[in-house]
């Protein structure tokens, strides 16, 4: 058995190893979002890349030259900026949370030996 102050040190490797697994999860909805040809149609395609060109576009529109309608532009295209950067976050943090799963999933089975080494030496 591990003793009370390992636990607590036991318990948040395996805390951090199901946070980590909520990653993977997500980066793996990911990847069926960016397979799926609707996804790709109405999101990548038309939010994503189309509907930031014609936004870039309308900066130079005289109809829309006023700072109110400038804010509003810029604040769509930051929108649209975020909502990418979220993507590629989602992506980052899966794949570092599987480098760290795997970490803490070794921590745990040295220490699970380590454990059965000194049950075997008492």
């Amino acid at each position: 058995m591990f003793t009370p102050g390992n636990a607590g040190s036991q318990r948040e490797i395996q805390l951090t190893i199901e946070e980590n697994e909520v990653f993977i999860q997500k980066g793996e909805a990911l990847d069926r979002l960016l397979n799926n040809a609707d996804f790709n149609l109405l999101i990548m395609e038309g939010f994503i890349k189309e509907n930031s060109h014609r936004i870039a576009l309308a900066t130079d529109n005289p109809a829309l030259e006023s700072a109110d309608a400038q804010g509003r532009l810029f604040g769509q295209l930051k929108a649209i900026g975020y909502f990418n950067g979220f993507l590629r976050k989602v992506d980052n943090d899966r794949n570092t949370a599987i480098k760290t799963k795997a970490e803490h999933e070794e921590e745990l089975i040295l220490r699970e030996q380590e454990e059965r080494d000194a049950q075997l030496e008492a």
